[in-house]
């Protein structure tokens, strides 16, 4: 199930849809390169250090008090070891949180995709075109003949068709052929 969206996230993601995946790929990769760093020297430091005190117990020279070295060796290896499962986990739900985000965000891209032409010219000029509020209202108003207040009431019933399509049971990919399907019978009609 796709993660839980409001309007902001809807208006954050239409304008700044490319920004948003560049640093989303970037973190991601980032966070990736520190899970394959994992593998480090370090960790086989620790298991030869371990290996080889440990080689020394029931050697017959040895005795109780040799062994509590080993003993506390051991633990700050186990306690490394927690630490670091720790922080491997923390790295992988990092990833998930993002591709989670990306999944969200290229959901609502395709909710826009879906969008009647008027709907999705209102969106581009408010938010994906870069416009200011009041910029992308007057645009609307110009080339649809309108009022202030109806282009305002165009751009949210727009966002709200976004919300809903994005809230339907639905996958991506039946939105996507939905739409394709839309945009080539209204192709037919015009030939």
């Amino acid at each position: 199930m796709y993660k839980e969206i409001s309007k902001s996230f809807i208006i954050q993601t239409l304008k700044n849809y490319q920004l948003l995946s560049k640093q989303n790929n970037e973190k991601f990769f980032h966070l990736f390169d520190q899970i394959n760093q994992r593998n480090d020297p370090m960790h086989r430091e620790w298991m030869m250090m371990v290996a080889s005190l440990s080689s020394n117990i029931g050697n017959p020279i040895g005795n109780i008090q040799a062994n509590a070295p080993i003993r506390d060796i051991t633990k700050i290896y186990r306690d490394y070891k927690n630490i670091a499962d720790d922080e491997l986990r923390s790295l992988v739900a990092s990833i998930a949180e993002i591709s989670h985000r990306q999944e969200s965000m290229n959901r609502v891209m395709v909710c826009y995709q879906q969008l009647d032409p008027k709907e999705s010219d209102v969106l581009r000029y408010f938010y994906i075109e870069g416009n200011s509020f009041k910029t992308g209202a007057a645009i609307c108003q110009k080339k649809y003949q309108i009022s202030f207040p109806t282009a305002k009431r165009w751009r949210s019933n727009a966002i709200r068709h976004i919300l809903d399509q994005y809230n339907s049971p639905l996958t991506t990919a039946q939105i996507l052929m939905y739409s394709l399907r839309k945009e080539t019978s209204n192709d037919d009609k015009y030939r």
